[in-house]
C-alpha cells in the first residue's frame, strides 16, 4: 500500500471513531464548492437518502441537476449517474438497484435518512473563517473535532424524513 494510501487508510478510521460528523461535513462541503464531482456525489447521496422509495436514473439526474444545476453531469448525465454511483458503491455506498414496482436506485442503510434540517443547522452555510480556522489545526486537534462530529452524526441518524421530497 503506498504512503498516501496508508495515510487515508487510517485518517478514514481514526475519523470514524472520533471526527465530529458535523464538522467533516462542513470539510467536505468546502471542498465540494471547488470539486463539482465531489458535489454532484453528495447531492447524489442526499437524494438517496431523503427519498422513500426507489428512483429512476433520469429522476436521480433531474433532483441532482435541481440543486447544483444542469451543467453538473457534464456531457454523458447517465454514464456518469453510474460512475458516481460504482464509486459510490466503493467507498461503502449502501445504494442498491431495484426491479421491484418501482424500480430504482435506491439507499439501503439501516438507519434510515438523516434530517437535512438538523445538518443544515449545523453546516449551511459553510463559515469560510471557519474553513480558515480548521486549516491550522493540528492533525491531533482534528482528530478530536472529527470524534464530536461522529458522535453528533450518530444522534442524526435516528431521525427521519416525513415525507418523499
Amino acid at each position: 500500500m503506498d504512503q498516501k494510501r496508508r495515510f487515508l487508510t487510517d485518517w478514514r478510521l481514526d475519523a470514524a471513531r472520533e471526527m465530529p460528523s458535523f464538522q467533516l461535513a462542513n470539510l467536505l462541503a468546502a471542498e465540494a464548492a471547488h470539486h463539482t464531482a465531489m458535489a454532484r456525489r453528495l447531492a447524489l447521496l442526499d437524494t438517496l437518502q431523503s427519498a422513500h422509495r426507489p428512483l429512476m436514473a433520469a429522476e436521480l439526474i433531474g433532483r441532482v441537476e435541481a440543486r447544483l444545476g444542469s451543467d453538473c453531469w457534464g456531457n454523458g448525465p447517465e454514464r456518469t449517474l453510474h460512475d458516481d454511483i460504482r464509486r459510490l458503491k466503493e467507498t461503502g455506498g449502501e445504494i442498491y438497484y431495484t426491479r421491484g414496482q418501482p424500480p430504482g436506485y435506491l439507499w439501503g442503510g439501516p438507519h434510515g435518512a438523516v434530517d437535512p434540517q438538523a445538518i443544515q443547522q449545523k453546516i449551511e452555510p459553510a463559515d469560510p473563517d471557519y474553513v480558515r480556522a480548521i486549516a491550522h489545526l493540528t492533525p491531533q486537534d482534528k482528530l478530536a473535532r472529527a470524534a464530536e462530529m461522529a458522535r453528533w452524526a450518530q444522534t442524526l441518524q435516528t431521525q427521519t424524513r416525513g415525507g418523499d421530497e
